[in-house]
C-alpha cells in the first residue's frame, strides 16, 4: 500500500522509507508493537484491544455510550485541517462541547468514556489503524464521513454509539 501511495505521489519518498522501516519493524515485532502504540507513560496509561476487548492498564473500559449530539464531547485535532470547514461546523455546534489538539489520544478517550465523537479529515491508515480496534473493543463506532467503514479516503468519525455515529454523519453529508 505504501508504494502504492507513493507512486500515485501521495506521500514522498522519505515518508514512504519511514512507513515501510516501521512496518518491517512491526512485522517482525508483531503484536507487541502494537500495543505499545496506546502506551501513555505520561499518563501512567496503556490501552490495548485484545479478542475485541479494550483494556486501560489490564482493566476493561467501554464508551459513554452518549447517543445524542446535544450530549456530546466532540474533538478535533485541528478544525483549520478541514479542506471545507462547514460539514465539521454544523456538527460542533450540535454538540455540547469541542476540544482541539488530542490527536490519537482523541480515540483513546472514546474508548474510556471520557470523550464521545472525534471528527478527523485527511488521515493516513497509519493515523488510524491501531485505533479502530480499541474504539471498537470498548462498544465504540468508527466509520467514514458517509456511514461505511473503508476509511481509506482519510475522513474518519468515531462515536461512542451507533446513533451518535448516524446522527453525526447525517449532519456531515447535508
Amino acid at each position: 500500500v505504501t508504494l502504492v501511495e507513493r507512486t500515485l505521489g501521495a506521500v514522498t519518498t522519505a515518508e514512504a522509507g519511514l512507513f515501510i522501516g516501521a512496518q518491517v519493524v512491526g512485522g517482525c515485532l508483531g503484536a507487541v508493537l502494537a500495543n505499545l502504540m496506546f502506551d501513555l507513560p505520561a499518563l501512567d496509561e496503556t490501552l490495548v484491544a485484545v479478542d475485541g476487548v479494550t483494556l486501560r492498564n489490564g482493566q476493561p473500559v467501554r464508551a459513554s455510550g452518549c447517543a445524542t449530539l446535544s450530549d456530546a464531547r466532540l474533538s478535533t485535532t485541528d478544525p483549520h485541517l478541514f479542506g471545507d470547514p462547514e460539514p465539521f461546523e454544523r456538527v460542533r455546534r450540535a454538540t455540547k462541547v469541542t476540544r482541539f489538539g488530542l490527536d490519537a489520544l482523541g480515540y483513546a478517550r472514546i474508548a474510556t468514556g471520557d470523550l464521545d465523537l472525534v471528527i478527523e479529515s485527511g488521515l493516513k491508515c497509519h493515523d488510524y489503524d491501531a485505533l479502530v480496534a480499541v474504539v471498537r473493543g470498548a462498544g465504540g463506532v468508527i466509520g467514514n464521513w458517509s456511514g461505511g467503514h473503508d476509511l481509506a479516503g482519510g475522513d474518519v468519525v468515531a462515536a461512542a454509539s451507533a446513533a451518535l455515529y448516524d446522527e453525526a454523519v447525517a449532519l456531515l453529508a447535508e
